[in-house]
């Protein structure tokens, strides 16, 4: 089984108003949390949040549920 981990940096408003659908995902969403046989770690500046998943090698469902994602982030959802 195998351990990583992933550490994300703040962001100021001003650069995360200025990012579209790609680069929001690309720094905030937590992808691939739960993958057969390893311990995932994300660990955030944002609220000093540690984020933690474990699937054990048996469980093949895990990573199908990774993959989900939702809707596209719009600007005018935040107004």
């Amino acid at each position: 089984m195998t351990t990583d981990f992933d550490i994300r940096f703040a962001i100021d408003p001003v650069s995360a108003a200025t990012m579209n659908t790609e680069e929001l995902r690309e720094h905030f969403l937590i992808d691939d949390l739960f993958a057969p046989g390893a311990v995932n770690w994300t660990y955030t500046h944002y609220d000093r949040m540690a984020v933690g998943g474990l699937c054990p090698m048996a469980r093949r469902s895990c990573s199908k549920r990774s993959s989900r994602r939702g809707p596209p982030i719009s600007s005018t959802a935040a107004s």
